[in-house]
């Protein structure tokens, strides 16, 4: 895995947050989800993707954050997914963290992108076999994590667990599996210290993760889980931050370029994209 930093611009806190509307703000329901007490964690990763629920997300995020005063806990973390991304994908995320005066992470998988990795397995990654995701997204986010607990613990904190409170804009409206997935979860591990874990283990069903552990306790929210698009596109327009251009080519989501997530129109479009894609891997 590849990490790259970005240093926070010198634009004092709350400078640009001024600018938004508040006729748009006062018009959706920006309620977030149930979860965690917010004050109870060392460090705060915001997944950014460079799409809308993200943007969004941290939008509402960073107010929440900066309320409760824990702005200097907060990192954002964008996979990079190489060739099958948007042209300027990265560098859009990375635009949304900076406008927000933000530490950034960009990560990637080691040892090629994603388009390397379907030439190595001999197929493309599907809604039933997604590993897609764990090789390109979540692994190399866990890594992330590991260097953040490092710091704290090389900041003194060693005599407890880090706690880490990892954010992704997923919402219910998406699909129906995300529909089914609990705003909050725990993830679990073989050693880790809560009492959760420590239940399990106690009734002879220890934990099968290993994301939590010893040194660290990370938890998941989806905090917009409930939102729907148009509650999305409100908080981005009050954010006034910039949207991928893919939706302007009539993309409903952005995803990566070889995702089929899309309608009928836009699969042509997809469709189109993967033929070059693979073309210009060949080349």
């Amino acid at each position: 895995m590849s990490i790259s930093t970005v240093s926070r611009p010198a634009v004092p806190r709350g400078t640009r947050r001024a600018r938004r509307s508040d006729l748009s703000l006062a018009a959706a329901d920006f309620s977030l989800a149930a979860g965690p007490d917010l004050l109870d964690y060392d460090h705060y990763m915001i997944s950014i993707s460079g799409g809308k629920d993200s943007q969004a997300m941290t939008d509402v995020l960073v107010e929440q954050f900066h309320r409760l005063g824990v702005l200097d806990r907060v990192t954002t973390v964008h996979a990079d997914m190489g060739r099958a991304d948007w042209p300027e994908t990265s560098a859009l995320a990375r635009e949304h963290a900076e406008h927000y005066a933000l530490r950034h992470e960009v990560v990637a998988r080691t040892g090629g992108d994603l388009l390397d990795r379907v030439t190595e397995r001999g197929k493309w990654p599907s809604h039933r076999n997604r590993w897609c995701t764990s090789d390109f997204k979540r692994t190399p986010a866990r890594r992330v994590i590991t260097m953040l607990v490092a710091e704290s613990r090389a900041a003194g904190i060693v005599d407890r667990p880090i706690r880490v409170l990892n954010t992704m804009g997923h919402r219910a409206q998406e699909s129906r599996e995300r529909s089914r997935r609990p705003a909050f979860v725990h993830e679990s591990g073989r050693t880790c210290p809560c009492p959760q874990c420590g239940a399990a283990r106690n009734a002879g069903n220890p934990p099968s993760g290993g994301v939590s552990n010893s040194r660290r306790i990370v938890d998941t929210w989806l905090p917009i889980h409930a939102w729907d698009v148009e509650t999305v596109w409100a908080r981005i327009a009050a954010a006034r931050t910039r949207p991928h251009y893919s939706y302007r080519a009539g993309f409903p989501r952005h995803v990566d370029r070889t995702k089929p997530r899309h309608s009928r129109a836009s699969l042509s479009i997809t469709l189109a994209r993967c033929v070059f894609l693979v073309h210009s891997s060949r080349m």
